[in-house]
């Protein structure tokens, strides 16, 4: 299939340099991994998720679960994986210089050499009612709420063997969503635009505005799949289920809506082996979210494939 342009993304392959670089520093550091082995030991916690962010189309808290891991090995040094969902998305779109956002703060208030940020179904849950400003202070403040809440997590908790690791791995064919005409998709959007002129105009507050903002992006998005997605029928989704240290963990190739996530306490690593956008619930299709606007998904998609993640599980518990 010919490569969809989406709104923002270079249209040429400038970035390819950049990903190279990822790639060598990711493959360096790997090998110097391999080269370093220890033994450890390895603690765990589950519980409520910090209140880092909130679900971004009506600043509800959903009711979601922070799972933390901590590896200690024998010469005292320390590792913590951590995940829930959040789209770290404290810094806004002037900010010119790399940062990782929140999950930086939460690092610098941790007492190991390494913390990693394993997102989670983050697909409708950021931080655009949590933040009270787009700056690094603020980084700061959000991510001391989180790493306060991973230290009380696993504070008293018992150090003990890792024991193995077992896993399971499918592939899940998604079928992509129905294209709308162009002329369709084109007047979709002028609509959309003209009210986020006319909020402007009548003064509504940035909330407000920023969300009727997501509603042009999403139709930007879906006007580019109604010229680019052609006779497209389905992607074809990896998906791994594996436990480690009592706990189960799922990857998903994009952002999976939180609504979605199964309720026995497997913990969903999302943008995992691989990148397909949004994976949105039937319930954001019908009130035209951005994310669903913007899923190269059919809708009723993610309900399908929790059913068949539900399936892998089994099949990891039995293996």
């Amino acid at each position: 299939m010919e490569r969809i342009q989406l709104p923002g993304y270079p249209a040429d392959e400038s970035y390819l340099p950049y990903l190279d670089k990822i790639l060598k520093a990711a493959y360096t550091a790997c090998c110097r991994a391999m080269e370093n082995l220890e033994s450890f030991a390895v603690r765990t916690g589950q519980g409520t998720a910090p209140t880092v962010g909130s679900e971004r189309h009506g600043g509800n808290f959903s009711d979601v679960m922070l799972t933390a891991v901590e590896c200690r090995t024998e010469s005292g040094r320390g590792l913590i994986l951590y995940n829930f969902p959040c789209h770290p998305t404290v810094m806004g779109p002037g900010n010119r210089e790399v940062t990782a956002d929140f999950a930086a703060g939460i690092e610098n208030q941790l007492d190991v050499e390494m913390a990693i940020f394993l997102n989670g179904a983050a697909g409708d849950i950021s931080t655009r009612y949590t933040r009270k400003a787009q700056t690094f202070s603020e980084c700061d403040r959000l991510g001391t709420m989180a790493a306060e809440s991973i230290c009380t997590l696993l504070n008293g908790r018992e150090y003990l063997a890792p024991g193995g690791l077992k896993g399971v791995r499918g592939t899940f064919a998604m079928q992509v969503r129905p294209v709308e005409p162009v002329m369709e998709a084109k007047r979709r959007l002028e609509e959309l635009t003209k009210k986020v002129a006319q909020a402007q105009a009548e003064g509504a507050d940035g909330t407000t505005i920023r969300t009727l903002k997501s509603y042009v992006e999403g139709a930007g998005i879906n006007l580019q799949f109604a010229m680019a997605l052609g006779d497209l029928q389905e992607i074809r989704l990896d998906i791994c289920a594996f436990s480690f240290a009592g706990l189960n963990f799922v990857t998903v190739p994009g952002e999976l809506f939180s609504s979605l996530l199964p309720d026995d306490g497997t913990c969903v690593i999302g943008y995992a082996n691989g990148y397909n956008l949004y994976i949105a619930d039937e319930a954001a299709y019908d009130a035209q979210y951005y994310e669903a606007m913007a899923s190269l998904f059919a809708r009723g998609e993610g309900e399908r494939l929790m059913k068949f993640v539900r399936e892998l599980l089994q099949q990891l518990k039995n293996t």
